[in-house]
């Protein structure tokens, strides 16, 4: 990630999102439309170098 630019997004990271408190977090900030005010960042140790997920904007792998 490159951060020399100016930062408009609101960074958030997003740990644990692949558990079933996760994936319910994330199912639902979906259904608000909460990833439209984010710039979210998804970190995972067990699939480090995995696919991200779809609602990763700029990021192809974890």
């Amino acid at each position: 990630m490159n951060f020399t630019g100016n930062l408009t997004a609101n960074l958030t990271g997003l740990v644990g999102w692949r558990g079933m408190v996760g994936s319910v977090l994330i199912d639902r900030m979906q259904a608000e439309g909460d990833f439209e005010l984010i710039e979210p960042v998804f970190f995972s140790t067990s699939n480090a170098g995995g696919k991200a997920p779809a609602q990763a904007k700029n990021e192809t792998t974890l």
